[in-house]
């Protein structure tokens, strides 16, 4: 007891480890001179247990791909820390508060420019907050951002992308190549309104038959033919080419020989020049 009635005593470190969370209470007590006791208390609470706090997944699938990285992206979580505490999102380098809902739940809005300023790969979000303790915790979720969509080609089809008479009467062969997307990925060919599909292989390569039946209904006249593949972010990338149908035999004649179709005697021993006239029936 100091002169001027104050006290005070340290508690070892040891001692206030063992200290369980909750409500602990504090009794002090004094004796004067004359034998005299005086006591008092106080409650203290204990709270040395950081707050849980997660992530929600970005997107649906946590990958933000081409599309979901023109619009803004809500982040959200949840946390058993206090309603009305701050929680710190940083993402890319660009910081973020919300602030703890009465049901345990926040939130953060990225505006549009910054998703698009995602560069495609892994994507770390952290998160952080205060209990009202003073108690910190953070946690980190990573996403994919997939921005690209896949680049498709296609090969030509009948050799030239025109289908003659012979190729007409046969089952042609619709091919190319993408980039950007995984084996077993959907290649959906679309010709005369009818789609066709087929796959991605492990080289990039795609290819499908169309039937003959259904290049022998083709009327001549030029097809488009377009091709689209969407990869497993949801980014489509899309090529077409127009392809004719030519099936009609070119026109030939012949001129008139000798001038009259006839040969007399002195054309007969001489050169005569046969002429001919073609013209495409197209």
């Amino acid at each position: 007891m100091q002169a001027d009635g104050s006290w005070s005593l340290t508690v070892p470190a040891a001692a206030m480890g063992n200290l369980p969370d909750g409500a602990v209470a504090i009794t002090a007590s004094v004796t004067d001179l004359s034998g005299n006791t005086g006591n008092t208390s106080r409650t203290i609470t204990v709270d040395s247990q950081a707050p849980a706090l997660s992530i929600d997944p970005l997107t649906a699938d946590n990958i933000i791909n081409a599309a979901e990285s023109g619009q803004d992206l809500p982040i959200t979580g949840t946390t058993d820390a206090q309603p009305g505490q701050t929680v710190t999102v940083t993402l890319n380098g660009q910081t973020y508060q919300g602030v703890v809902q009465s049901d345990g739940t926040w939130s953060v809005t990225v505006p549009a420019a910054n998703v698009d300023a995602l560069a495609d790969g892994n994507a770390t979000v952290t998160a952080s907050v205060n209990d009202v303790a003073g108690n910190p915790t953070s946690v980190s979720r990573v996403a994919l951002v997939d921005a690209t969509p896949p680049v498709v080609t296609i090969n030509p089809v009948a050799t030239d992308n025109v289908i003659n008479t012979p190729e007409h009467t046969q089952a042609q062969i619709i091919s190319g190549t993408v980039t950007g997307a995984q084996t077993g990925d959907i290649v959906t060919v679309t010709l005369n309104n009818v789609d066709y599909t087929t796959v991605v292989d492990g080289s990039g390569n795609w290819s499908l038959g169309v039937p003959a039946s259904v290049v022998s209904g083709l009327v001549d006249d030029s097809y488009p033919v377009s091709v689209s593949v969407t990869d497993k972010a949801g980014n489509t990338g899309s090529q077409s080419l127009t392809v004719t149908v030519n099936t009609a035999a070119p026109l030939i004649g012949i001129n008139s020989i000798a001038g009259d179709d006839v040969i007399n005697a002195s054309e007969k021993g001489a050169d005569v020049q046969i002429n001919r006239h073609q013209r495409s029936a197209c």
